[in-house]
């Protein structure tokens, strides 16, 4: 078995809907083709973890309806440990997703039973799972509180704490201390709003005492900052 990955972050029902171009405000685009998948950020990481040889476990809340039941069949499916995966009184969240023919989307979020999950939660979950030289990844389609008390216990354990800042919103101190952080352009800008520039965010950011920031930035890769290092720009891989 490979890393163990704990993720902590939403779980949707997508409703994706693949157009020619993305509308602009007040603008219909017809013609879309619709598909209907299991996914939200949490979700999607689990199983990319998963798929890449990783012992995962997903911390997350779904509904007691159609969406959660097919969310922990395709967490089966992944061989992903569901023990994490709480049901609450409210609907699985629902996103819906407009994707343009070069890949570019514009998303909106029902959160639903996203919103219900806590910090005892996410603490009684993960308890005695993290270890030192595990992963937390983290996503914030879900409460902070709960988002902190995992990094938190993350810290106390010796994990890697990887924090994903979308949607991208300022943080406390205590979520970005000792943590590698992976916004993307848009996102950094939402974290430190009086930067005035990508630059001054990343300073503000490690100052804050971020190990790390990781800038994606879609078909022109992702660029690695780290204190005192040279930034370094990896390119990113052509896939249909």
């Amino acid at each position: 078995m490979g890393a163990r990955v704990a993720v902590v972050g939403s779980v949707n029902a997508d409703y994706i809907v693949a157009l020619g171009r993305l509308p602009q405000p007040g603008e219909t685009v017809t013609g879309g083709r619709l598909s209907v998948r299991p996914g939200g950020k949490g979700a999607n990481q689990a199983h990319a973890a998963a798929r890449l040889g990783a012992e995962v476990i997903l911390v997350a809340a779904v509904g007691r309806d159609e969406a959660g039941r097919a969310e922990r069949d395709a967490l089966a499916a992944d061989h992903i440990d569901a023990g994490g995966l709480a049901e609450c009184d409210a609907p699985t969240g629902v996103a819906v997703v407009l994707v343009d023919a070069g890949g570019e989307n514009s998303i909106a979020v029902a959160p639903g039973a996203n919103d219900l999950l806590t910090a005892g939660l996410v603490t009684e979950r993960l308890d005695g799972w993290l270890a030192p030289g595990s992963v937390l990844l983290c996503s914030l389609e879900v409460p902070l509180e709960p988002v902190t008390a995992a990094a938190g216990l993350g810290a106390r354990v010796g994990a890697h704490v990887i924090v994903n800042p979308a949607p991208g919103m300022p943080l406390p101190a205590a979520l970005l201390r000792g943590a590698m952080l992976a916004p993307n352009e848009g996102e950094i800008r939402r974290m430190v709003p009086d930067a005035g520039s990508e630059a001054g965010a990343v300073t503000g950011l490690l100052g804050a005492g971020a190990r790390a920031v990781v800038i994606t930035k879609g078909g022109r890769g992702a660029v690695l900052h780290e204190a005192g290092q040279a930034p370094v720009e990896v390119a990113a891989p052509r896939v249909e």
